[in-house]
């Protein structure tokens, strides 16, 4: 600040009388100046906080990236030369299959209810993580290894659990998927693929939609309720900056071509994320 300006802001901050201290008008404006751009940073500071909390609880199950095909059957065959694709690609830190599925899920009684059954590579050494949702387990684990040591156990969100009133290792529950079933020649309707599992763990991420409909298995497994065969719905890839994930999607789109499609993860909860930015 030169001399000049300094004797200018003076001239206005003091008293015309002669005073040096600051008059009354110019204590007031200088305090609405620094209260209003107090709330004003108060309320940016409180607002991306709850963008940042809210996103954070929304992704935990959701990867950056998701590698999906075109198809009527909406399976991806070949996926481990995808994945191998896909981890050559910069910005691709881990890839892995998956498996997203429905059923109707009971737990020994007449009550039924449907559910999101998601099949993912189970916890292992040196696995390099997609999703941060095995760092949620409230009991139990993500390696879905049941009472015979086989790998068919299955993790409930934590209010689903509480709803069916189960508890891990010691219930167990059936599910019910229409998955690739043919239609029987005797009734002429759907002949359901049910599968009895054991719950080898609990997980709570805070995020409703997660916590009361989600149920998780090993990759295996759910291939085999959905009837996949070897088959997964897609590859789920994490970058190394989620912020650069459309830039990464888009090569992963030019290097891979037709027949398969990307969606990153604003996408793929495109309208939770429009209400936060509204």
């Amino acid at each position: 600040m030169t001399k000049l300006e300094l004797h200018i802001a003076m001239r206005y901050l003091r008293s015309r009388r002669g005073s040096k201290l600051l008059s009354l008008i110019s204590l007031i404006a200088i305090g609405g100046v620094i209260v209003g751009v107090s709330a004003l940073i108060v309320i940016i500071g409180v607002m991306n906080g709850l963008q940042k909390d809210l996103r954070e609880k929304i992704l935990i199950g959701s990867p950056d990236i998701r590698i999906l095909t075109y198809g009527e059957d909406l399976a991806m065959s070949h996926w481990d030369t995808v994945q191998q694709l896909a981890e050559k690609i910069p910005g691709v830190v881990a890839a892995a299959p998956f498996v997203h599925t429905q059923a109707l899920i009971a737990a020994g009684h007449n009550y039924r209810e449907a559910a999101f059954v998601m099949g993912i590579v189970p916890t292992q050494p040196n696995l390099r993580e997609v999703t941060s949702i095995r760092r949620t387990a409230r009991a139990g684990d993500f390696t879905f290894r049941d009472s015979r040591g086989a790998r068919l156990g299955v993790v409930l969100g934590s209010r689903l659990a509480n709803r069916l009133n189960i508890a891990v290792g010691a219930d167990s529950v059936e599910l019910m998927s229409a998955g690739a079933a043919k239609i029987s020649p005797v009734t002429g309707t759907f002949t359901p693929i049910v599968r009895k599992y054991e719950i080898t763990g609990i997980f709570e991420t805070g995020m409703f939609e997660y916590d009361d409909k989600y149920v998780i298995m090993a990759l295996p497994a759910a291939q085999d309720l959905a009837q996949l065969g070897n088959a997964v719905t897609g590859i789920e890839v994490r970058t190394v900056d989620r912020w650069q994930a459309p830039h990464v999607a888009k090569l992963l789109t030019d290097t891979l071509g037709f027949p398969y499609r990307t969606e990153d993860w604003q996408q793929q909860n495109s309208s939770l994320f429009q209400a936060i930015k509204l």
